[in-house]
């Protein structure tokens, strides 16, 4: 007989009769993954003995059952709709089971739609799809351990599809409280696709054991139903709860991607025996269709490691620069660490131990990194770590051997003015973590491990972090680092008043490194913070050392070095002159261990750039500077006690002078530059001087201080290379005890040093800026060699007391030159007509040139601007309108000075015409507000010379506004003989002026102005003429004219300012700029084309001082008449 069809296993509807199966215990079919199949509770027992006797009846009835019923599955070639076991593929019987291509297993069923429960494998074939879709724990394949083991496998080159709705889904599962003997093997051009939450593509059960190597080729996509931010979806690519006893491989070409909040690529709390290799791209991310800021989901980690790794870890990637080998990615767009090894991965903490790769290309690695690991939060605000490892207070985290990368390693983290700061790390050693070595090779010429902060808020980036432990959990251990390919750390900000803005390449917080080999890149960089005293900007920080350190350097160092309290060792020696070692930052020695010293070489081939210090007490630094080695010391606050201090033959010590070791400045002295128990400089050896910061006045200097009779220098040869500074005269003396080098200097007065006008005046407040500001003090010292170099400096140090702003404002209201005065002009000829409503525009451009004065220079001033008008009226009454004008342009200051004011200007106008029996009569009132935007540079060249590359530059910058008021009449007579007119006229303008007061910005404390309020005046008087031919063409008239007269300003005067630098507000001074001329002469033109309706026209105005200053005017006007 047929029999019924019923809901067995795990729902799906199967037919009594030969290969009908039955619900396997746990694990199998029919309960949750997890449960074990070999435990029964007594509450279960009698329901499973009802159970059997069911099945012994079912069975029995099967027996009767017509042979023909049996179905073939072991060959799929078209569509199965059964659930598919490989223990009764064959009629009944265990066999292999191919899918092959066109032949599928769709079902939807809450367990496997493919079961290997016997010793039997399963192949899905190219073309070939398992399918189980929005179905609840929904599974494609399940390979069952027993406690026997299982033997089998799953190779796949098809599709595995559990899309739709429905959570708690697997692709594989391996489950059972046994093993399964075997591979599971998805093959590149294989998918594997599980949609829905708590779901994972591939996952071996808790308990469960694969016996056998895991490779996931192809592509794995496992989603999330739930999307947003909420909880965490749980889904994942590869999970390992239970056991992986042999290697774990994604292949080359291959995709595993996990998207979702809180999705996770490859998570192993079970141990994995073998080795975790990728080749391929493992990508989690909380959603394909991010928005820009805040809001975003998440995912998390694209590997997590909880459990031991027996056979290492493998990032894969070109092992040289000749290899095509595919780069392999990892990477993560949360918080979540993109590689996170920890003790408290699963829901039980393990000690993890992560064994020895073994790896042809770099051997005796417990981590091979030749790929790229990336974090990049998607949301601002969001902190970011490539790679975190990290134990408790009771498990640790062992690596059999080092940590070796050649590919990328980076984090990077943003924020926005509404979030906090945040922190970027590249690498995270933490707590309870033993790794015995660190390596970045350049191999292959990409290593790169790099960390990155921007944003508004600033934060802090780490490169190499080794995490502080506490008084009862170890910090984190790590022994040595070996960097040569770049190791960069970098912040900025566009905020530089925040309080951190940190970064550091190395930062040991636990103490436990003891050796640095650097050959490559070490740097750390940032944007320098308004308040830097206490910023941090370091390329490696030892100071928890709880040994001595070895740092020895052949490559690129930028950042400070910070060593602890015991014997530490620095060596910096290049490879020749086409491959220097240098290191440019500040380095601080500490303290030694009592009885011993540290030491400071400065090799072959090595620059050492920055302050170099040690405890003013316990520090003792022997320093030796080798043949072709430069030791630059740029101390500013503090100098170096040290034992012996060499400089070979053909070595270079530079020392920078600064204030704070002036001798006449009480306040300031802090000792000699270099404190030495003996000081040898050898015969060829070289000392330059350099400086630091200004001297205002006097200076004596300390620069080499030692025991009596222990100081030896060729003092001759280091007077006659030494070049006082030109703003100085000095001296280098010794001691007669042969125990201190000192330098004598003063600063030459304005006189010497050849200043004029206003240089010469704002030179004494000047140098006392100069002394609060070190870089620019520094900058000034450095690069004003000679009287010309002088003068441009400090001419840069003046405001702007060019007077362009009132010059521009007298051109752009004056009835001779202004906009609304030409309009004026125009109305005269319609004087006598019938009542006219007209709507008149102007584009004009001005360009004013103020010629330099003995006192200041002059400037250039260009822009463009439009008016925009309207006016009506009748003979008798006369004309009136308004106008409305605008004027943007840039005045600049000519050489030596390089500011620039950009001004806009908005102008309402009022004004009439009235004309009778020959005669006329305008008026005109205008009201105006300026913005105006100062820009005052100091720039300074290298060796004075304005040919030579810029050396340093100095910006302040301010914004200020500008009111005014003017006011003209004009009256005159009108002569007309046929179609030519005479004009003669005369007329009366003022203008009164305020510009606000402002302090600058940017500038820093040595150029920074505080500025008072300018008020100026103007009463002009002008007497001229104009000439103008009407040539009636027919159906319009052409009209030329000419303009020339005499324009006098009675209260004209140079624009005197008063300032004070910001830094020292009550120091105040007054600047007078270039005298205006008083007379000019004015002339212009314009050729008009006007109808009885409309009028066009060009015009031309010019204004010639007695002093040679030149402005002149370009108008185009249009005029309609209603």
């Amino acid at each position: 007989m047929l029999g019924a069809a019923r809901e067995i296993g795990y729902g799906a509807p199967t037919v009594a009769g030969a290969g009908a199966f039955w619900p396997v215990r746990s694990g199998g079919r029919g309960r949750p993954p997890g449960h074990d199949p070999n435990t029964v509770s007594q509450n279960d027992e009698r329901p499973d003995l009802n159970k059997h006797l069911l099945m012994m009846t079912v069975c029995v009835a099967a027996l009767l059952v017509t042979p023909v019923l049996a179905a073939d599955n072991s060959t799929i070639t078209t569509k199965v709709t059964d659930q598919v076991r490989t223990k009764s593929a064959k009629n009944g019987k265990p066999s292999n089971v191919t899918i092959k291509s066109g032949g599928s297993i769709e079902v939807k069923v809450g367990g496997p739609a493919l079961e290997i429960d016997s010793n039997n494998t399963a192949q899905l074939q190219s073309g070939g799809t398992i399918s189980n879709p929005s179905t609840d724990g929904a599974i494609g394949v399940q390979l069952d351990a027993t406690k026997a083991g299982t033997k089998g496998g799953f190779d796949s080159l098809g599709a595995i599809d559990l899309s739709g709705t429905g959570t708690t889904k697997s692709g594989i599962l391996v489950a059972g409280r046994g093993t399964f003997i075997g591979d599971i093997n998805l093959e590149t051009g294989s998918t594997l696709t599980v949609v829905g939450d708590s779901s994972a593509g591939v996952h071996i059960n808790a308990g469960s054991i694969l016996q056998g190597d895991l490779t996931a080729g192809g592509s794995i996509n496992v989603v999330s139903s739930t999307k947003g931010t909420g909880s965490t979806t749980g889904v994942s690519g590869i999970r390992i709860d239970g056991t992986l006893d042999g290697d774990l491989t994604v292949l080359a070409n291959s995709s595993l991607t996990a998207m979702g909040q809180g999705a996770q690529g490859i998570v192993t709390t079970g141990a994995v025996t073998g080795a975790l290799k990728n080749a391929g791209v493992i990508a989690v991310q909380g959603t394909n269709t991010p928005k820009s800021g805040t809001g975003n989901p998440e995912g998390a980690s694209a590997i997590i490691i909880g459990n031991n790794i027996g056979g290492g870890i493998l990032n894969d990637g070109p092992s040289d620069s000749s290899s095509s080998a595919a780069t392999a990615s990892l990477s993560s767009d949360g918080s979540s660490p993109t590689v996170f090894i920890t003790t408290a991965a699963g829901s039980v903490a393990h000690d993890i131990t992560i064994g020895t790769l073994h790896d042809k290309t770099n051997k005796g690695y417990s981590f091979v990194n030749r790929g790229s690991i990336i974090s990049l939060p998607t949301n601002e605000n969001d902190s970011s770590v490539a790679v975190s490892i990290q134990g408790n207070s009771n498990h640790t985290v062992t690596f059999t051997n080092g940590f070796f990368t050649s590919g990328t390693i980076s984090a990077s983290a943003k924020t926005n003015p509404t979030g906090s700061q945040n922190v970027a790390t590249a690498i995270a050693i933490g707590p309870n973590v033993t790794i015995p070595s660190l390596t970045n090779s350049n191999q292959s010429g990409l290593a790169s491990i790099t960390s990155t902060i921007s944003g508004a808020l600033g934060g802090t980036a780490n490169g190499i972090l080794i995490e502080a432990g506490t008084t009862s959990v170890p910090g984190g251990n790590l022994a040595t680092i070996i960097n040569s390919g770049t190791l960069a750390v970098q912040a900025s900000t566009t905020d530089t008043t925040v309080s951190t803005l940190d970064v550091y390449a190395i930062r040991d917080q636990a103490g436990t490194l003891t050796k640095i080999d650097n050959s490559g890149t070490i740097s750390a960089t940032a944007t320098t913070l308004d308040d830097a005293t206490a910023q941090k900007i370091v390329a490696a920080d030892l100071s928890s050392a709880l040994h001595g350190v070895k740092f020895a350097n052949s490559g690129t160092v930028v950042g400070a070095v910070f060593f602890g309290s015991h014997d530490d060792t620095l060596n910096v020696t290049g490879k020749s002159s086409d491959s220097p070692a240098t290191v440019t930052g500040d380095i601080d020695f500490a303290s030694a261990d009592k009885g011993g010293a540290d030491t400071l070489t400065v090799g072959h081939f090595g620059t050492v750039t920055g302050a170099v210090t040690s405890d003013a007490v316990t520090g003792h630094v022997n320093v030796r500077v080798q043949d072709d080695g430069t030791l630059n010391m740029m101390n500013s606050t503090a100098g170096l006690k040290a034992g012996a201090f060499n400089v070979d033959p053909g070595g270079t010590l530079g020392l920078s002078v600064a204030q704070a070791f002036n001798l006449d400045d009480k306040n300031a002295f802090v000792g000699a530059l270099i404190d030495a128990d003996s000081a040898t400089l050898a015969a060829t050896s070289k000392l330059n001087i350099a400086f630091g910061s200004f001297i205002p006045e006097t200076g004596h200097f300390l620069l080499i201080q030692t025991a009596p009779g222990q100081l030896s220098l060729p003092l001759a040869a280091i007077q006659n290379s030494f070049n006082v500074p030109f703003l100085y005269s000095g001296k280098l003396t010794e001691s007669k005890a042969k125990d201190a080098l000192t330098l004598s200097m003063a600063l030459k007065t304005k006189e010497q040093i050849g200043l004029t006008g206003n240089a010469a005046a704002i030179f004494p407040l000047a140098t006392v800026a100069l002394a609060k500001d070190d870089a620019l003090g520094a900058a000034v010292v450095a690069n004003v060699t000679d009287a010309a170099s002088a003068q441009s400096a400090f001419t840069a140090f003046a405001p702007d007391v060019n007077g362009a702003t009132r010059a521009l404002a007298i051109s752009l209201t004056d009835q001779a030159t202004g906009p609304v005065g030409a309009r004026q002009r125009a109305l005269r000829m319609y004087a006598n007509q019938d009542s006219d409503y007209t709507l008149w525009g102007q584009e004009f451009a001005q360009n004013l040139n103020q010629q330099n004065s003995s006192e200041s220079p002059g400037f250039r001033d260009s822009g463009f601007g439009f008016a925009l008008g309207a006016d009506g009226g009748n003979p008798s009454a006369g004309r009136y309108g308004g106008a409305f004008t605008f004027f943007s342009g840039d005045a600049s200051d000519k050489q030596p000075r390089t500011s620039k004011t950009t001004l806009d200007w908005y102008m309402l106008s009022g004004y009439t015409d009235w004309r009778g029996k020959g005669f006329f009569l305008d008026t005109q009132i205008t009201a105006g507000y300026g913005n105006l935007k100062g820009r005052r540079v100091i720039n300074l060249y290298d060796n004075g010379d304005p040919t030579q590359p810029l050396a340093f530059s100095r910006e302040a910058d301010s914004k200020r506004g500008s009111l005014m008021g003017a006011g003209g009449v004009s009256t005159g007579v009108i002569y007309a003989w046929g179609s030519t007119v005479l004009t003669p006229q005369l007329s009366l303008d003022g203008l009164t002026m305020r510009e606000d007061g402002y302090t600058e910005t940017n500038g820093g404390d040595g150029f920074d102005l505080k500025v008072n309020p300018y008020y100026t005046n103007s009463l002009r008087g002008y007497f001229g003429t104009s000439l103008r031919e009407d040539l009636n063409m027919g159906d319009f008239l052409l009209q030329p004219e000419a303009r020339i007269g005499y324009r006098y300003d009675f209260l004209n005067g140079a624009q005197k300012v008063q300032a004070a630098f910001a830094s020292d507000p009550a120091a105040d001074f007054q600047l007078t700029g270039p005298d205006p001329a008083r007379g000019n002469i004015v002339g212009g033109g314009s050729l008009a084309v006007t109808t009885g309706s409309w009028s066009l026209g060009l015009g031309y105005d010019f204004q010639r001082g007695t002093n040679g200053n030149f402005n002149q005017q370009g108008m185009l006007t249009l005029v309609g008449r209603i």
